[in-house]
């Protein structure tokens, strides 16, 4: 349960002009609360008070994005950014009018089209809402979140709302969370971030709660809650997270756990079975994978699936990209062994990668239905997920692909000392298998 005594005592302390006391009381209660809205508050106003605005800012637009409507945050936000500027907004007193003339008025925070987005699927104005969060994921491209509840909203508008996520029953020391999930990178990250969570849950007997993100739509995840009460926030240290699978490892009972933990996969040998399952299709994807698996049998026999992914504009990666060649070249050595092999192209940018590989006469995305409005990468994840032989590139999409291949016969990854693509076992890699 929250103890919301810091909260009060920040309070207390601000109104008395003890800025620096109120600042130590709400910094370390957000800590282990850092999405409490009114302790979000409270710190970007001592922060300010005290001279730190380059802290002050990001806690307002958390503020902002947990507490849309607030329209004290709002008039925080336009204070603090207008004011080194000639131009002047008013706020309008309704609160969305108000999100709307931020927009206006700083056309480049992407916190606030997020905000927008939040407070319009609150109201049911799903159209708007998607326009907004449109705009969002376009400011804020490393930031999950729009993305997240862009392709929620538009999974409902296309295959109609899921049905409703069962509560854990747990007691709170049997419980775990992960209640930012889906706000870190992308599915292949966030799906890397959830089997943390279901390993680590096996190993402790814990009931398991997320809120609703692509996984929960797209992927069986049986045991899967719905978040419960909010429990004590735990970040993944900066040494790592590796301790917590090992058998005598501690436990996170009792927490709401946030991080990437990209660890070496063999720590999830013991799980194998439960991550298959939790990363088996869902019901509803099962129209998209016959139309695969008729589209691959109509051409041959046994699945070949290479991913190739290439940097996006306006989006950082830490991954290398592996020339086509190296991937022709292992095609060429594998291709006379299998019997009436098919290939599969799976890549972000399949118009500048499918040429390459004409001679073999690659299925992609576009030889299967229209591609799923919310999750349109799936048809991709899916073919991956289904190979018997698999070329990867070095990234989590490829990796939680390859982690559910359960008819996987061989893999293989680049090189870039070696200069070509190595075999590898998904199983037994280190992080990013780069």
């Amino acid at each position: 349960m929250t103890s919301d005594i810091p909260v009060l005592a920040a309070k207390k302390a601000l109104a008395q002009g003890d800025y620096a006391l109120a600042w130590m009381h709400v910094s370390a209660f957000l800590q282990e609360w850092p999405k409490h809205p009114e302790a979000l508050i409270l710190a970007s106003q001592a922060a300010w008070a005290i001279g730190n605005s380059e802290a002050a800012v990001p806690l307002q637009l958390e503020a902002l994005i947990r507490s849309p409507e607030n329209r004290q945050v709002q008039s925080a936000i336009l204070k603090a950014f207008m004011a080194d500027t000639k131009q002047e907004f008013d706020l309008p007193a309704d609160p969305l009018a108000g999100l709307l003339t931020l927009m206006h008025a700083l056309p480049d925070v992407g916190q606030i089209p997020l905000a927008l987005g939040k407070a319009l699927l609150a109201k049911g104005r799903m159209q708007e809402a998607i326009t907004s969060l449109r705009t969002a994921a376009k400011l804020m491209p490393a930031h999950g979140l729009p993305v997240t509840l862009l392709g929620l909203l538009e999974l409902d508008l296309g295959l109609g709302p899921a049905p409703d996520r069962p509560q854990a029953p747990a007691s709170p020391d049997r419980r775990i969370a992960m209640s930012d999930l889906g706000e870190r990178g992308r599915f292949g990250n966030q799906i890397i971030q959830y089997l943390f969570l279901l390993c680590h849950a096996k190993k402790e007997g814990l009931s398991l709660e997320t809120p609703d993100w692509l996984g929960s739509r797209l992927l069986r995840l049986e045991g899967d809650n719905a978040l419960g009460t909010p429990l004590p926030f735990w970040k993944e240290p900066s040494a790592g997270a590796l301790p917590f699978l090992e058998k005598a490892g501690p436990s996170l009972a009792g927490r709401d756990i946030s991080g990437y933990f990209n660890l070496p996969t063999q720590i999830y040998q013991p799980w194998k079975a439960e991550i298959q399952a939790a990363l088996t299709p869902s019901a509803r994807l099962g129209p998209r994978l016959h139309r695969l698996q008729a589209a691959v049998s109509s051409r041959g026999k046994t699945l070949v699936a290479l991913h190739l992914r290439r940097a996006e504009r306006g989006r950082e990666t830490l991954m290398p990209e592996a020339p086509a060649a190296w991937y022709l070249d292992w095609l060429k050595a594998l291709w006379p062994r299998l019997d009436a092999p098919v290939l599969y192209l799976a890549s972000n940018k399949p118009g500048e990668t499918l040429p390459d590989f004409a001679a073999f006469d690659p299925l992609s995305e576009r030889d299967l239905a229209p591609p799923l409005a919310g999750a349109d990468f799936i048809d991709d994840f899916l073919a991956l997920s289904q190979a018997r032989h698999l070329a990867l590139s070095p990234s989590t999409f490829s990796l939680a692909a390859a982690l559910a291949a359960r008819e996987l016969e061989s893999a293989a990854i680049p090189d870039f000392g070696a200069q070509c693509l190595v075999p590898v076992d998904p199983w037994k890699s280190p992080p990013f298998i780069s």
